[in-house]
């Protein structure tokens, strides 16, 4: 086929939409990616025309689509079908209601000579619309499941005011303290920063007044059995020496947290403003969730292996096998590189615990999220 167009909205676009354009672009040699512009729907969209073209060209870059070229029209679709001359239209349908309606369409179109392609959706992307997206994301919900990193950051901009970024680096290498010396910074000159420590969090769902402490103790507790217990609960000490005991445990602990792990953070965003530092020693496993952003901090080895010793009173053995777990800043610099490149967004800085200059890290972050 020669040419098709795939109409829509776009505000924003969504896996989902993504789906149904691989398949026009599969069928078709050119795919005009066709946002709608209904001036008297103006200022009732979430993003700009602008903002909905320059977020449609990155799900179309996401994707790798040569044939796919993203234009916006107004008035009759129909009418703008026959300017193209273009006969073939590509639309989507998630369930029985968009089934009844795009046929009814496809009818009154095909009255204009214009044929329609429906292409249906499945899975979860199946039961995702861009008004249930951006639903979502406004009570804090982390959606990259469901759209690109980059339409992700941009709601999560317009409708919650925070850019999120990661921050991680080797344990001992001052991660934390940099989260909360530039947080502290950035308020004395008037920048909103909030600082989420994962570790932390982490550590909250092990209080018994958490609501889903029993699920996690029980859970625990048949993992890794009685000797991590003290009657009702649970001797975090103990837990960390047998889930570090092996990557195999570690792994282990991460799969029983991580639901009511990311519910926690999904509170914390909900109520955030500004800059959203996420502070993880194990980054590369939430790239995704920072949308790719992340912060390295760095700091001598040496220094970093006194640090831990005497801050945690391990052994060289246990502080060598659990650094085994976490990538080092070259891994990760190489990691990080390779999903931007992919993923088609995200920034990147390292930072030397040693000689940190809060100003510059400031600016810069200012720079790549213009929003503040």
């Amino acid at each position: 086929m020669n040419a098709a167009i795939f109409p829509l909205t776009g505000d924003p676009m969504h896996y989902g939409h993504m789906e149904i354009l691989r398949g026009a672009s599969r069928v078709s040699n050119k795919v005009y990616l066709a946002l709608g512009i209904n001036p008297e729907k103006e200022g009732k969209h979430l993003f700009t025309e602008e903002e909905r073209i320059q977020l449609a060209k990155n799900a179309v870059e996401c994707l790798g689509l040569k044939n796919v070229e993203v234009e916006t029209f107004s008035g009759w679709l129909a009418d703008y079908a026959k300017q193209k001359n273009v006969n073939l239209l590509v639309r989507g349908a998630r369930n029985e209601k968009d089934l009844k309606y795009e046929t009814m369409a496809a009818e009154y179109h095909a009255k204009h000579g214009i044929e329609t392609i429906l292409i249906p959706t499945y899975g979860n992307i199946s039961m995702i619309s861009s008004t249930k997206l951006k639903e979502e994301v406004r009570q804090g919900k982390l959606m990259h499941e469901y759209t690109t990193p980059k339409i992700k950051q941009a709601l999560e901009e317009k409708l919650l005011g925070i850019s999120i970024v990661g921050v991680t680096g080797m344990m001992g290498s001052g991660k934390s303290t940099f989260c909360r010396e530039i947080t502290a910074y950035a308020s004395r000159h008037g920048v909103k920063m909030q600082h989420i420590d994962c570790d932390a969090l982490a550590h909250s769902l092990y209080c018994s007044e958490n609501p889903v402490y029993p699920e996690i103790y029980n859970e625990i507790k048949s993992c890794f059995g009685e000797e991590v217990c003290a009657g009702n609960s649970i001797n975090r000490k103990a837990l960390s020496k047998k889930a570090l005991a092996s990557n195999e445990n570690r792994i282990k602990l991460m799969q029983i947290l991580s639901k009511p792990f990311r519910t926690e953070v999904e509170k914390q965003l909900a109520n955030a403003k500004g800059i959203v530092l996420l502070d993880a020693a194990y980054l590369d496993m939430m790239l995704p969730w920072v949308n790719y952003n992340a912060i390295i901090v760095k700091c001598n080895e040496q220094e970093r292996k006194k640090r831990v010793l005497a801050r945690d009173k391990i052994s060289e053995e246990a502080f060598d096998r659990i650094s085994s777990y976490l990538l080092s800043p070259e891994k990760f610099r190489e990691l990080i590189e390779k999903e931007q490149k992919d993923k088609c967004n995200g920034i990147y800085y390292e930072v030397d615990s040693g000689n940190t200059k809060n100003e510059e890290v400031l600016e810069w972050l200012k720079k790549s999220f213009r929003t503040y």
